[in-house]
């Protein structure tokens, strides 16, 4: 029994991962083969010879001083998506157009105007109003400008990888650490996303820091942990599934030592909890007392739209999107006369009778059209930089490329898994991949779009590099071997 319970703790997060890595590796291989343009498994090898070559490059600076492959790592981040944001010249659209301007409203004391009109963008979608108030901030420290933004991103991307590096490190060897930051910052469907002022980017800026703080072995680490991913979770509400992931972690460690020092594991949830409830609820009430919002700022006035839109591509209506102000939610609303009671009440039969009376048209749709297109198509963050500074030799150029780079991170981690299958237990990766997880399973229900999976990239990146070592190892020791035969 002791065996078997062992066994279950030890190997079903794993299990549970495999699946899943496996789904998205068979879902991009149809994808490649019905569709000839992104038919590059043959460029895996090129990838791999390249990275081998910044690899060397990077150790050599490790050796010599890890100052110099910190510099490297940052800087050269810098260079990167400064050139991107030369030949892109991105000017914001959609979504990220509405939330600069909504920042500027803010300046101007009218957002308030905004909020509070039930037909209004930061109504039904209120959830954005940290991340515009946000924006509003540096406009007010820097100035309006979208240049300063830029700036401000370009900073906030580059200190992400540097950070990554700094974990890593800790987790594991500076070596590795090394591995998966320059993996990540390479990463072209994100340097295609430089461009734009995302809240992804700001987000995952302090989710690394909630990681930084969350591995180091005192209390009050656990509680700045809660409140950068309160900060996260503030600026994109997806980043909730990382705290998930920190209670998960802990529950294992729980079980697989018996419950031994239970007390030490309970008390780093509860702070972690506690610090991140009480921030969250402080920055509510701050923003309905100070009447920046009429309700709440995290809880969403609309409650089951993303829930919808995660078993169909329309509103519950019929309703289809025209523009970013005026979405499918728009337009359903505007039937119920902007009753939002009513229109939830609605929302919430709608879904029931979908996943009970209809089950079985809603599994195709959530299988067949939804999944597959988040795990298998290109990422479209470069559909939102797509302006007038890009030409089709370039898109091409990054969605081919980058759609291998994917490829490539699924198939290491893939094989990542299975190699190290019988002795992996160790907490870093079930942590690692317990966020995997939470991403895949959370957006079983909700909306998708492939540029959603930039959290997973990360933690792709992460669980590559063990492979990445020992093929960095294999062609080592090759080029011993020549070197000795010629001698």
């Amino acid at each position: 029994m002791k065996k078997l319970y062992n066994n279950f703790i030890n190997y079903f997060i794993d299990i549970i991962f495999l699946i899943i890595i496996l789904f998205y590796f068979i879902n991009c291989t149809l994808y490649s083969q019905s569709n000839s343009n992104y038919n590059c498994y043959s460029l895996i090898l090129i990838i791999l010879f390249t990275y081998y070559f910044i690899f060397k490059i990077s150790n050599k600076l490790l050796n010599k001083n890890e100052k110099y492959l910190k510099l490297f790592i940052f800087f050269g981040s810098i260079l990167i998506y400064t050139i991107w944001n030369l030949i892109a010249k991105t000017q914001p659209i959609s979504d990220y157009e509405v939330l600069i301007n909504g920042a500027r409203e803010v300046l101007k004391g009218n957002f308030s105007q905004l909020t509070f009109d039930p037909k209004n963008y930061f109504y039904f979608y209120n959830f954005q109003v940290g991340f515009t108030l946000y924006i509003a901030l540096i406009m007010k420290l820097f100035g309006t400008k979208l240049i300063f933004l830029k700036i401000i991103e370009i900073l906030i991307l580059s200190l992400s990888n540097l950070l990554i590096y700094l974990i890593i490190s800790k987790l594991y060897s500076k070596k590795i650490g090394m591995i998966s930051s320059i993996i990540y910052s390479t990463l072209l469907f994100n340097i295609a996303g430089s461009s734009i002022i995302n809240n992804q980017h700001s987000s995952m800026l302090f989710i690394l820091l909630s990681i930084y703080f969350l591995i180091k072995n005192n209390k009050s680490s656990k509680i700045i942990c809660g409140i950068f991913v309160a900060i996260a979770y503030i600026l994109r509400q997806s980043s909730i599934i990382f705290l998930i992931a920190y209670i998960c972690i802990y529950i294992w460690k729980l079980l697989k030592n018996y419950f031994k020092n239970y007390k030490i594991q309970i008390l780093n949830i509860l702070l972690i909890i506690v610090s991140f409830f009480a921030f969250t609820k402080i920055y509510d009430y701050s923003l309905k007392t100070l009447k920046i919002v009429p309700n709440s700022a995290l809880n969403g006035n609309a409650k089951y739209f993303k829930f919808i839109l995660g078993i169909q591509y329309n509103g519950i209506t019929g309703s289809v999107t025209t523009d970013a102000l005026k979405t499918q939610i728009y337009y359903d609303l505007e039937k119920y006369d902007f009753n939002y009671d009513k229109y939830n009440e609605d929302s919430k039969k709608y879904l029931i009778n979908k996943y009970t009376k209809n089950f079985k048209n809603t599994f195709n749709f959530i299988l067949n059209n939804k999944l597959y297109t988040y795990t298998s198509f290109p990422d479209n963050q470069i559909g939102f930089a797509n302006t007038k500074g890009l030409n089709n030799n370039t898109l091409n150029f990054v969605n081919y490329y980058g759609y291998a780079q994917y490829i490539l991170i699924i198939l290491l981690s893939l094989i990542s898994t299975i190699t190290t299958f019988k002795n992996n237990n160790d907490e870093n990766n079930i942590l690692f991949k317990i966020i995997f997880i939470g991403f895949f399973l959370c957006h079983i229900f909700i909306e998708v779009q492939p540029r959603y999976r930039y959290d997973q990239y990360l933690i792709l990146c992460i669980l590559a590099t063990p492979i990445f070592e020992k093929i960095n190892n294999i062609l080592e020791k090759q080029k011993m071997k020549l070197k000795i035969n010629k001698n």
